[in-house]
């Protein structure tokens, strides 16, 4: 609880001392005493809800003048610009938490959550108390609260981040996305350090184009002013912003023995692929160390080499970091394996971009060449143009595809099907069944024991958006389902 009176002063706003216990955005959240903000969004217009807020107990209702708001009342305060305004009242509410945190943001189109995760893991194994916020949700990485989007409202973020710095985490290590960049919702917000994974095309219907994707992903570097910068040198968007000025003294990492980069550097070279995992070698700035891991893809060593670069800047050792690497195990949904005696080990992952998608199949190609079944959808409702592409990633590096349904939204999932089936050359291993579950359940009975089977596109979602409808569904489960025999 705090006095908002002092907070609405620094915006030459006069009001009475009123104690608040929350910040609100949404209408049906409130509780007793919370201050309900009202603001214009893209689709909804918050100040259709004030009636309602004070109706569920808030003490008082900050209502941008944009917003349309007939009801009237004397607990309304009506704010110039308010959404403008939103992170730094916010920031101020909560005690600028961020401050007294480490904040790590991790910005990129592929392995946010993987590398936030490892972050968070062996930041707790080295001694530091730990959390992710981000598509996962929010919390300990094996304990988390559920989040609506990747890099919550500034007013959700600043909430969280006092939640967590309440309760002693020392390392936050949180995804930031370039909507969340573009929208101001991390503004005012302190990082410690900012990591760059890669760019692939995504989100093409809200950035317009890969330029002004790749700008957006930039802000968290030239905006945010991280104290300690983290990029993928060998990305091909990142070499150019290694030559901006802002950028010259970042942290790189990337495949290699050494770098033309004149800043501190973590790399791997000399990797052996396994059934059981990984094993590389990492030369970097601090020293030199081998490490094992029980990860599958040569992504996943840059997932790792980011995670390092990145604590191993913060001070930590790199004795410890490379001890407690040993024991990294899956994130939920993220290339995470499922195996059954005499079945085939089906993979669930994430990857929904023709990028990550290509980049999954290479890795289990390293696994196990020539035995790699693919099943993958797309989205409806969005980017159309990378249906095609995907269908390339699948044939270029599968030897047999399911394609299915992804969450096909208000589109006809045969329709967004026959978009994926043109952008093949050739359809000799190739099959189609619009029912995910069926699909699952049919490329596990297809597979030789010795196969491996990757189940892209859902990761950890246990949702299925059909039609208007949020329907249970989980890849994992599923898996699980069919290994095991119940579902025959």
């Amino acid at each position: 609880m705090a006095d908002l009176a002092p907070i609405l002063a620094r915006f030459a706003i006069s009001h009475e001392s009123i104690d608040v216990q929350h910040l609100v955005l949404d209408s049906r959240k409130i509780k007793t005493g919370d201050a309900f903000i009202a603001i214009k969004g893209h689709s909804q217009d918050g100040g259709l809800f004030v009636e309602s807020a004070l109706a569920n107990g808030a003490a008082i209702a900050l209502v941008d003048e944009q917003c349309e708001c007939t009801f009237a009342s004397d607990k309304i305060i009506r704010v110039a610009q308010l959404d403008k305004k939103l992170a730094q009242l916010s920031a101020q509410f909560y005690g600028k938490p961020s401050e007294e945190l480490a904040l790590i943001g991790v910005t990129g189109t592929n392995g946010k959550s993987t590398i936030t995760s490892m972050i968070a893991y062996l930041a707790q194994v080295c001694g530091s108390k730990s959390a992710v916020i981000g598509t996962l949700g929010w919390g300990h990485p094996d304990k988390l609260n559920a989040l609506a989007n990747t890099t919550p409202s500034s007013v959700e973020l600043q909430a969280i981040l006092g939640q967590l710095h309440q309760a002693s985490h020392q390392v936050v290590a949180m995804e930031v996305s370039s909507h969340g960049l573009v929208q101001g919702r991390v503004a005012c917000t302190r990082f410690k350090a900012a990591v760059f994974s890669n760019l692939s095309r995504d989100h093409l219907d809200y950035h317009g184009d890969m330029q002004s994707y790749a700008d957006a992903k930039l802000m968290l570097f030239t905006e945010c002013n991280p104290e300690i910068s983290v990029i993928n040198q060998d990305d091909e968007v990142a070499k150019l912003w290694l030559m901006q000025p802002e950028l010259m003294d970042a942290v790189v990492y990337g495949q290699g023995k050494t770098t033309t980069h004149t800043g501190r550097y973590v790399l791997f070279d000399d990797v052996q692929y396994s059934g059981d995992g990984l094993s590389a070698q990492f030369y970097t700035s601090w020293g030199n160390t081998e490490i094992k891991c029980p990860l599958y893809g040569q992504f996943n060593l840059y997932n790792l080499a980011a995670a390092f670069a990145t604590l191993l800047a913060l001070g930590y050792s790199i004795d410890l970091l490379a001890q407690a690497v040993s024991k990294l195990s899956p994130v939920a949904g993220r290339m995470q394996p499922f195996s059954e005696a005499n079945k085939p080990t089906c993979v669930v992952d994430y990857a929904h971009t023709p990028d990550a998608l290509a980049l999954a199949l290479q890795a289990l190609q390293l696994h196990v060449p020539g035995k790699v079944t693919c099943v993958f959808g797309c989205g409806g409702n969005r980017d159309k143009g990378k249906r095609a592409l995907m269908a390339q990633a699948a044939e270029r590096f599968a030897n047999k595809i399911i394609v299915t349904s992804d969450n096909p939204r208000n589109e006809d999932p045969k329709a967004i099907i026959a978009d994926i089936l043109a952008g093949f050359n050739d359809t000799t291993h190739v099959l189609s069944e619009e029912d995910r579950e069926q699909a699952i359940k049919m490329a596990i009975e297809q597979a030789e024991p010795e196969e491996v089977i990757l189940i892209a596109g859902k990761g950890h979602e246990d949702y299925q958006l059909i039609g208007t409808q949020v329907l249970p569904f989980c890849d994992r489960a599923q898996v699980v389902k069919y290994l095991k025999g119940y579902g025959q």
